[in-house]
């Protein structure tokens, strides 16, 4: 199979036009003579400066979608709201405590009557109260209905919360776009209308198309809302992460949430991957560090403090078996201090117990489950991701759990067995648009900076980071780890995975062809490898055969030609600088002869002139 596979593939990319595929990595900016290419057995013929399979390929249709909807961020086909209109609008919103920029945010939007905007809120700015704000301007202003997409069914609740009519981004394509039997939908979008995708950097780019063209279609607005430099869409995506770059993208730059002034600035700091953030949260006492079971040890114990503390927490870790690992630990403290019942109400398939006052989740979206309102009078089906604490069992046997909103679920036996599981820790998606008193969240070696920045920004008084800065090797991994706390954060800001759109593929590939950069380190490359060459031959002439078949088989060989190298490019003549180094002393005692000539050559350089 992985043959026919290779086969296939290689048959379509022989001929990519054929089969709606293009290019858009950057090729080689010149021809690349036969003799820099790998063309031995087992080579793939590119340029031997370049990664093994480095071509990334789009489809036609892809590249033509992309530019479709970033075309619709400078098109004006929707709704607008004139300028005296939008002062008196913002003038009737002073109650709602709006910040200057989101002020500017809810005006331009009103006023912009392009067909898509995009808004950038970084964690903290009120990107959900500005976007509240909007919705009812907006329905005031224009007449339109206000629409709010997320991913998640939670998140859609969230929306309507904020004056919205908040539905999963699946369900909006089966009221809109599904056509039934005699081409008709079940509703239609109108001019007016304004449709909120919450949380655009997790959709898909597919998704973010199907919507905007829905919308120019019907001159209906489309608001992006969201943040690219948090969590990233499971599918092919990055088209929000390209427009949020576009000119025109709305951003929100005040951090409001938390209460250290100082916290604000360097959350931004650490979003843009900016090393200036490490001393401001490891000089602050926010940065613990140790080994995985110390990080996780620590961290269950500062959660169970927090919540004894009656303080809202939160305790985020990578994946969801260290977050059943230590909900479990958390439990056991708990049923020790009396904080949960010590009788077992059920067990969970993996034996985890499960009591009254215990915190659980839910872990499937079920109208089926039966939910009494809370006291406001909302109904709330049970919802994926959605927190709640046991209070008991119904006369029918079911588990009584109520959410923070007072409304009570009866889940059934067979839902608590499939779909519920301990909530004292969380994973970063089940954390996500949630705000406490404290977080603290457990970042293992293999965090990207994008799940770093909002697993640390959930807590108003305080955020705190566990680095695993300690590994001992053992049978599945036999690396071992003795990293610095600074050293460790710096690594981790570096460390990104931002999901990037085609165009963008594309247009990095555009400018690193044209660049003199590009071209210039290509260059070196070149000179470097035939200057290796050329002073390979200079040795063969000073050494012993003997010596020089050891040389070139030492590890530390290429390092040493570097040096030269180097030497050469400061003005020193390499023929010269070789033979002094090799003259200074025999190599009768030498255990590594690229390594004494390194030594050599370092010691020559510090008082050597340069010929030219």
């Amino acid at each position: 199979r992985p043959a026919f596979v290779a086969a296939l593939a290689g048959a379509v990319l022989d001929a990519p036009a054929r089969y709606g595929l293009v290019q858009v990595s950057a090729g080689d900016p010149v021809p690349v003579p036969d003799a820099l290419r790998r063309t031995g057995p087992g080579g793939d013929g590119r340029s031997m400066f370049r990664a093994h399979i480095d071509e990334r390929y789009a489809t036609t249709a892809a590249i033509a979608g992309e530019e479709r909807l970033r075309a619709l961020t400078h098109t004006q086909g929707a709704a607008a709201v004139g300028s005296e209109r939008i002062e008196a609008a913002i003038g009737g919103l002073s109650s709602r405590g709006l910040s200057p920029d989101q002020s500017a945010v809810v005006a331009g939007v009103l006023g912009s009557g392009r067909t898509v905007d995009v808004l950038v809120g970084p964690a903290g700015t009120g990107k959900s109260h500005t976007v509240g704000a909007l919705a009812g301007a907006w329905r005031t202003e224009t007449g339109g209905r206000v629409l709010g997409l997320a991913t998640a069914k939670i998140a859609a609740q969230n929306l309507d919360g904020l004056g919205l009519e908040g539905m999963t981004t699946a369900a909006f394509r089966k009221q809109f776009l599904e056509q039934d039997a005699h081409g008709q939908v079940r509703q239609r979008l109108q001019a007016g209308d304004l449709v909120v995708v919450d949380e655009g950097g997790m959709s898909t780019t597919a998704e973010l198309i199907e919507i905007a063209d829905l919308a120019a279609a019907t001159g209906a607005k489309v608001l992006l809302t969201g943040d690219h430099h948090q969590l990233q869409p499971v599918g092919a995506g990055g088209m929000f992460a390209h427009l949020a770059e576009q000119p025109g993208t709305f951003e929100l730059d005040t951090v409001h949430r938390f209460a250290n002034d100082w916290e604000a600035g360097a959350s931004l700091q650490l979003r843009a991957g900016d090393v200036s953030a490490v001393a401001a949260y490891t000089d602050r006492g926010r940065v613990r560090t140790g080994s995985l079971e110390k990080m996780a040890e620590h961290a269950v114990r500062g959660h169970l403090a927090d919540m004894l503390d009656s303080k809202s927490a939160l305790l985020i870790v990578d994946t969801n078996q260290m977050a059943a690992e230590l909900s479990k630990q958390v439990r056991e403290e708990l049923v020790r201090l009396g904080r949960v019942s010590s009788e077992v109400l059920t067990r969970l398939p993996d034996e985890t117990e499960i009591g009254v006052g215990d915190l659980i989740q839910a872990n499937n979206n079920d109208n089926r489950q039966r939910v009494d309102p809370g006291p406001d009078g909302t109904h709330r089906p049970v919802t994926n991701k959605q927190r709640y604490t046991v209070l008991g069992r119904d006369r029918h046997g079911q588990l009584l759990a109520q959410d923070e909103h007072g409304a009570i679920a009866h889940l059934s036996k067979t839902y608590v067995q499939e779909h519920v599981t301990l909530a004292y820790a969380l994973t970063n998606h089940a954390a996500q648009g949630v705000t406490v008193d404290v977080g603290r969240a457990v970042t293992g070696r293999d965090t990207t900076r994008e799940s770093l920045y909002p697993a640390i920004t959930r807590g108003r008084l305080m955020n705190l980071i566990y680095l695993v800065t300690q590994q001992t090797p053992d049978e599945h991994d036999q690396r071992r780890i003795e990293d610095t706390p600074a050293q460790r954060l710096s690594d981790l800001l570096t460390h990104s995975e931002l999901a990037e759109a085609a165009l963008t593929v594309r247009e990095s590939a555009e400018h690193d062809l044209r660049s003199f950069e590009t071209l210039g380190a290509l260059i070196n490359q070149v000179s470097m490898r035939a200057a290796g060459h050329r002073n390979d031959q200079i040795l063969a002439g000073l050494l012993t055969p003997e010596q020089h078949e050891r040389l070139q088989n030492e590890a530390a060989y290429g390092r040493m030609l570097n040096k030269v190298y180097a030497a050469e490019i400061d003005g020193h003549d390499p023929r010269a600088l070789l033979g002094e180094a090799v003259e200074m002393r025999s190599f009768t005692d030498a255990d590594a002869l690229s390594k004494v000539l390194h030594w050599r050559l370092g010691q020559l350089l510090e008082k050597r002139e340069p010929e030219r």
